[in-house]
């Protein structure tokens, strides 16, 4: 489900590539019912950075940038390596930013109707 989530929208990287690219350098976690390919970042730095697969390490994020989440997003912001105030993604070449804990309220409302009206997988990338 992942990889066809992910090449749902072009990318300048293959899946697998992402996936290397997040376990040595992001983070990758996962569940029964979520998977989730981030990175800490800072918010201001360069759009193509944040975007790019770019290591921010030794500086201080405030962000985690989502390359990819699969499934429940209520159970994955409870997993999260290190809580931050951001969150960002890009859909359509477009980045875009949201505070966490709105997310997270999102995430929980949307979660009570998916189980209820979706099939058990929603996705953003």
């Amino acid at each position: 489900m992942g990889k066809q989530v992910f090449m749902s929208e072009p990318s300048a990287y293959s899946f697998e590539e992402c996936a290397l690219w997040h376990s040595k350098y992001g983070h990758i976690f996962s569940g029964h019912d979520f998977m989730v390919f981030g990175r800490y970042v800072p918010r201001g730095a360069e759009q193509a950075k944040i975007v790019d697969l770019y290591s921010f390490e030794g500086q201080e994020c405030d962000c985690l940038h989502v390359a990819l989440c699969v499934g429940s997003m209520a159970s994955a912001w409870a997993t999260l390596p290190k809580e931050v105030k951001w969150i960002s993604y890009e859909r359509q070449n477009c980045l875009r930013f949201f505070p966490l804990d709105r997310i997270k309220r999102f995430s929980s409302v949307l979660s009570r109707y998916e189980k209820s009206f979706f099939p058990p997988t929603s996705a953003f990338v």
